[in-house]
């Protein structure tokens, strides 16, 4: 670029000691001119020793500037991070990830040129630790039956796309003076719902296959399974708000759970829903048999259709929750369930 814009980089952070350094050696290594860049870090009150780590990047590079974020959540972070920088160019980045070294120059070219008014990559899930379990939900998380088709996931796409959402990535600045910063009253999914609002105001959303995040999964399956309840929880509550379609990848996990309880029936009205749930039972057997060859690891004929059905049942237990809390109790969105934890 003949021009380079001044570019802010706004990263949410709680807890994080082994993953920020990685993080922020990815986006100092990248190949942007450190002169016309800002890394601003929001840290929600670390427990961990974060806090130090923090301290010593910003000791060594000007142009990391350490902040404190005395409310822990993502989503005040992302607007205090937005009122203070600098950048003509605002990019979301997160602790729990590093960068490829053209992500801020890549995300920065399609928006000079108008191709989209918000660019980010694809994830290369990595677990988070090196355990048999956690190499699996890697696994199952990027697997179309795992996961539907969600293309930052399954690295399905060869070339920029228009999609519905794209997690991270960037903007120009104006673009909130336009559609507004992010609603505080979602403390998950707070993203999507920003890229929900992006739509309704003719903007584009791109998925840039080429930028490969390397973001870290969770390690343990209760943490997994967790998140991702309280993510369907909240999308029902961004439904509600936006009087937004449901696509099937979120719809038919809730159908999965719901059809449980009658599935034990033994009346011959249900026996078309259990061969149902025969047939889903065979395909995850048939991916964990073809997996624990390909991968060499037995044990994955058994573990991924537990782990998807543990995925599965998660996301539509999550949804009924929503329904309950945002469609009947009518809740507002900011007293959903969950708790403020990474």
């Amino acid at each position: 670029m003949e021009k380079h814009p001044f570019v802010s980089v706004i990263i949410p952070c709680y807890n994080e000691r082994e993953y920020i350094g990685r993080c922020l050696d990815s986006l100092i290594n990248n190949d942007y001119p450190h002169d016309r860049l800002e890394i601003l870090v929001y840290d929600g009150m670390s427990e961990d020793g974060t806090r130090d780590v923090l301290r010593e990047y910003e000791k060594r590079y000007p142009f990391i500037k350490f902040r404190d974020n005395p409310h822990r959540v993502q989503v005040k972070a992302l607007n205090m991070g937005i009122k203070e920088a600098e950048g003509e160019i605002i990019i979301r980045c997160d602790a729990h990830a590093e960068y490829p070294e053209d992500y801020i120059s890549t995300i920065v070219r399609y928006l000079m040129e108008g191709k989209a008014d918000h660019v980010g990559g694809v994830w290369e899930t990595q677990p988070g630790t090196d355990t048999l379990m956690a190499k699996a939900i890697v696994t199952v998380a990027t697997h179309p039956f795992g996961v539907g088709f969600a293309f930052h996931r399954t690295k399905t796409l060869k070339k920029p796309t228009y999609v519905k959402y794209v997690p991270f990535g960037g903007w120009k600045r104006e673009i909130f003076d336009e559609v507004g910063y992010f609603d505080e009253e979602f403390i998950r999914n707070q993203d999507l719902e920003f890229d929900i609002r992006l739509r309704k105001h003719g903007k584009r959303v791109m998925l840039v296959p080429s930028l490969r995040i390397k973001y870290y999964i969770r390690k343990a399956l209760k943490k997994t399974a967790a998140m991702l309840f309280q993510y369907a929880c909240a999308k029902v509550a961004i439904y509600r708000k936006h009087k937004t379609f449901v696509g099937p990848r979120t719809i038919i996990p809730f159908f999965f759970v719901l059809g449980i309880p009658f599935a034990f029936i033994p009346h011959p009205v249900f026996t078309p829903l259990r061969c149902l749930y025969g047939l889903y039972f065979a395909i995850g057997f048939s991916i964990g048999i073809y997996r624990a060859i390909k991968d060499r690891v037995p044990a994955y004929v058994f573990l991924l259709p537990f782990l998807f059905f543990v995925f599965h049942t998660s996301y539509g237990l999550g949804y009924i929750k929503g329904i309950w809390d945002f469609y009947i109790r009518r809740k507002p969105f900011s007293k959903g369930w969950w708790e403020v934890t990474r």
